[in-house]
This record gives structure tokens, sequence and C-alpha cells, in this order.
């Protein structure tokens, strides 16, 4: 039996041992403190690292000049021995070095609490390795603001020489005969065209990298964007055969107005350009609290094995189903990171040879227009005159609907018998229709000294009947196929200008400033748009391509800072045209 406890004496002993060899050679600082919280034992790392002796033994840890810093180092063990809870804190030492410091319980062998075992990780690695990818991060940081500078400054002064060239090309347009020559004309002027897009789309990028691009949200109706981008671009789709179609959507978003229309204008044209035939279709989907924005056609399509590349820059389709002149591969790229900006989540599913969707997810939200109570106390007065019964009872429920006042009337003349004047008060009319059309009915009006605002509502692209309306003291225009949202926004718009008793107030922003902007021909342009002439007749008439005809279009509705013909007429017609 003594033989017996010698040996399990011996192999206690060589544990001991054993054990003391393990935490010695352990190369982490490590405390093991008692029920007392006074030290029992440390391994060499403690020594090293905070300089603790054998003499400090028995003594508290918090009291060691190497752990002064640390003054939660008490109250923390103190809570780990009430609690039985680990406890992880980083500390600096007082030589600078960072650790973080971890107290755990611990436990005899019959699970009894006995004190505390505390270990400190030495983070200076990790922090060393952390302040060299900060510097690398500012570095290339710099490095990309100072590229995009260069970029945006090469682009700006590639803008100058590439508006000469577009003048010279305009001058050699005319002077050049025979279908050879006018040939090489004409795809000069497209080779120009893809010079200026593929700047401006250098400079979109640049803009949204350097984050000079900030998004400044608001609600609004999404039918009334979606219809003014379907009006800009059916003529080019018309020019290729094409079937443009917007399906109607009553809601209101929130977004950035700028932002989302380039994103949709950028999806859109791709899609016309890459549609050989059949048709593109612009409409809303609501999917479980989100509205999504699609646009389909039955273009050439995707390859399953690109379609994750299609918004990399500069990526187009291999093969030679796809027109490599059409594209610049900035369009989708722009598209992608404006949806990160916007947080507007942008998809594309295809079938090769089919046709692609691409759709941008988009939040939902109330429209938010002034009740009825806050725009007059009078209960202000919506006069309709339409021809059309069944037209007229749809306008009036939607109006009766939204809470205003509606009188409606079959023909201009029962509303002149019927008219008293007095009170707050708009009328919205078609332009045209049996007896007297809108502008007489305005003209009667204005004879009789009854300033009531007046909205037009006219056919769809018929410009020279908008411009009529506008120089006859029209407020407004509305476009048929007429939406709601338009409708209400409309009314609404207009009566908040009965309160402010200015109803010119909308037709008088300073304008009129804007128009000598306008380059010669672009002024040329101007006058045979607003005179109702389509694109290909006044490419013909100044002697230029249809392409540069849109081109103009689209430079004098930007100058203008306007997105409609009736805003560009009321421009026009505000500056003495």
């Amino acid at each position: 039996m003594a033989a017996s406890l010698d040996d399990v004496d011996a192999r206690r002993a060589l544990t001991a041992r054993d054990l003391q060899d393990v935490l010695s050679g352990i190369r982490i600082p490590i405390v093991l403190l008692d029920s007392d919280l006074t030290i029992r034992f440390f391994t060499p790392e403690m020594s090293r690292c905070f300089n603790l002796v054998e003499t400090d033994i028995g003594m508290p840890l918090w009291d060691r000049i190497g752990l002064a810093s640390d003054q939660m180092l008490g109250t923390d063990a103190g809570h780990v021995m009430q609690s039985l809870t680990p406890v992880e804190r980083e500390i600096e030492s007082l030589g600078g070095v960072c650790y973080i410091r971890r107290i755990f319980p611990y436990f005899s062998s019959r699970r009894e609490m006995v004190g505390t075992v505390i270990a400190f990780v030495d983070l200076s690695d990790q922090k060393r390795t952390a302040e060299v990818l900060e510097c690398a991060r500012a570095q290339a940081e710099a490095s990309n603001v100072a590229k995009s500078r260069s970029l945006a400054a090469a682009c700006h002064d590639l803008r100058q020489p590439l508006q000469n060239l577009v003048l010279l090309q305009e001058l050699l347009a005319k002077e050049v005969v025979g279908d050879k020559a006018e040939d090489l004309v004409e795809r000069l002027d497209q080779a120009l065209g893809n010079m200026s897009g593929m700047l401006n789309g250098l400079l979109d990028l640049n803009r949204i990298e350097t984050g000079s691009i900030r998004a400044e949200y608001e609600v609004f109706p999404i039918c009334a964007l979606l219809h003014r981008i379907i009006s800009d671009l059916v003529d080019q789709a018309e020019a290729r055969q094409i079937a443009l179609e917007v399906s109607p959507c009553s809601m209101f978003v929130r977004s950035d107005p700028q932002l989302l229309e380039q994103m949709i204008r950028n999806l859109l044209s791709n899609a016309i350009k890459f549609t050989k035939r059949g048709r593109v279709l612009l409409g809303c989907r609501r999917r479980k609290g989100t509205l999504s924005i699609e646009i389909w056609d039955t273009g050439i399509g995707i390859p399953e094995d690109q379609l994750r590349n299609v918004f990399e820059e500069y990526h187009q389709l291999d093969g030679s189903a796809r027109n490599r002149g059409n594209g610049r591969g900035l369009g989708l790229s722009i598209v992608k990171r404006l949806g990160r900006l916007l947080h507007h989540p942008v998809r594309v599913r295809s079938k090769f040879g089919k046709g692609s969707v691409f759709s941008i997810d988009i939040e939902p939200s109330y429209r938010e227009l002034p009740a009825r109570h806050d725009i007059s106390s009078s209960s202000p007065i919506v006069y309709l005159v339409n021809h059309d019964r069944e037209l007229r009872r749809s306008i009036r429920n939607t109006l009766d609907h939204d809470g205003w006042v509606v009188e409606d009337h079959e023909n201009g003349a029962s509303f002149l018998q019927a008219y008293k004047p007095g009170c707050d008060a708009c009328l919205l009319i078609d332009t045209d229709g049996p007896g007297m059309s809108g502008s007489t009915v305005l003209s009667r009006l204005q004879d009789l000294g009854h300033s009531i605002p007046v909205i037009m509502m006219a056919r769809h692209g018929d410009v020279a009947t908008t411009v009529a309306a506008m120089k006859a003291g029209a407020v407004d225009v509305i476009e048929k196929p007429i939406h709601s949202s338009e409708l209400l926004d409309g009314v609404a718009r207009v009566m908040r200008l009965v309160r402010m008793s200015d109803s010119t107030a909308g037709r008088s922003d300073g304008s009129a400033d804007r128009i000598p902007c306008f380059t010669r021909r672009q002024q040329e342009v101007m006058q045979r748009v607003l005179a109702g002439h389509p694109s290909k007749n006044i490419a013909v008439d100044l002697g230029i391509s249809r392409r540069t005809v849109e081109s103009h279009r689209a430079s004098i509705m930007k100058k203008a800072g306007v997105r409609s013909l009736p805003a560009l007429a009321r421009l026009a017609i505000a500056g003495g045209w």
C-alpha cells in the first residue's frame, strides 16, 4: 500500500512539473489569482511584459507597476468571481503596447471556484497591419482622386475640339454632293456622336466615383416620369420600326427623379438599340412592398454566361449579333452605379435570341398633395369641359375621389353660360371638340375680364396646338392619354397659384434669360420643333442628319432645364419667340 501511495505522489509530482514546464514555455502573459484576487502564479512572459517578479506572489495584481494603467483590472476580476462570466477588454500598457485582456473563472477538480485566470494577447502585429492597410487605403483613395481629376480635366479639354468638329461636320454636310460623299459625312456624324457619348459617359462615371453626384430624394408620381421618357424616345423607336409602349402606373415613389430618369433612359435606349424587330415595353410591377420598374424587349438577348458581366465598363457581347458601333459599354455600368447610390437594386434576366428584361427595384410611397381645405377655405371648383361623355365621367370620378368639387360641361358654350366668377377655381378643357375650341373659350374669358387659370388637354405630340394654347394664355397643357397622377398634380399646382392670387407665377421663372445660350443651329431646330415638325422633316429642311436633329433637341431641353414640350413652349413664349 505504501508503495502505491508513493507511486501516486510521484505521478502527481511529475504532472505538476510538466504543467509548470508547459506554463513556463507559453509565450503569452498569463497570471493566476486565488479567491482573494492575489497573485498565485504567473508565466515568464508576465515578467517580460509587465515586470512581475517572484516576490509579487501573494500580492494584489493591480498594485504592480506594470499594470498601473489598467484601472479596470480589479473591478473586472471581482465581477468574474461573482458572476462566473468571462470578461474581455482592450487595454494599453505603460509601454504603449495594446493587449486584449481576458479574465476567466478558475475551478478546482471538484468544480469549486478557487480563483481567476488572466491572459493578455498582444495586438501589436494586428495594429501594425491595420495601420499599413489604412495607409494603403488612403494612398489608393488619393490616387483615385488624382486619377479622377485628371480624367475630368482631359474630358473637359477634349470637349472644345469635339465641338469644333461637330460644327465643321455640319458645314461640310451642306457642301458635299453625291451619295458616296453624303454617306461619308453621315458616318462622320455617327462617329462624332459616339465620341460625345463616350465623353459624357466617362464624366458620369467619374462624378459617381468621386462622390460629386449626391442623391436628392423626393416623392413624385412615377407615371409622369415614364411618359416623359417615352415621349422623348418615341421617334428613335419609330425610326427602327419598333413599337414603344408604356403601361400606366398610379404609384408614387421616393427617389431622386433626375438620377432615376437617367437610369431608365439608359436601359430603355439600350433596349431600343439592340431590338431589331418587335417591341419594347416600359412598365411597373409590385413585388412584396417594392415597386419594380421593368424594361422588356424582344431584342438579341444576352448569353447566360455573360449576364454577370453586362454591367462592367466597356463590356460588349461577343459575336456579330450586336453592332459594336451602337454601344460604348458605359450605359449599363452607369445604371448599376447609380442604383447603388440610390439603393435601387438593378437586375437582369434574358434568353439569348429572345429578349431581355432589366428591372430597377424602388421604394414606393404615398402621394403627398395638399388637401382641398389646405388650398382654400372657400371650396375651390374644378370646371371640366369635354364632349366625350365617358372620358368626362372618368376625369370627374378621379377628381371627386381626390376631394375636389367638380362641375362638368359638355361644351364651352355651356360652361360660359353657367360660369360665375368670384370663387377659387380652374378650368380643365379640351383643346378641340365640337363647337368652341379650348383657345376660343379662353379668349372669351379674357374678353370678359375673367382671370380663371386654364389647363388644356391636348393630343400627344401635338406641338403646334400646345404652343397655340400657351400663346392663348393657358397655364398648363396635359397631353392625352391623361393619367391620374399627372391630372391631380396639375390641378393641385394650379390651385396653389390660385391661392397665391397669381395665375401667371408658373410662367415667369426667369426662363427667358436662358434663350441666348442656344446656338444658331439649336434656335433653328427649336423653332421647327415648336412648329410641330417631325425630326425627319427638320433634318431635310436644315440639311443635317436625323440623328443630329435629335441630338440638338436633347441639348435644347437640357440647356433650358425642361423635360417636356409644354415646358419648352412656355420657355419660348417667355423669351418672346
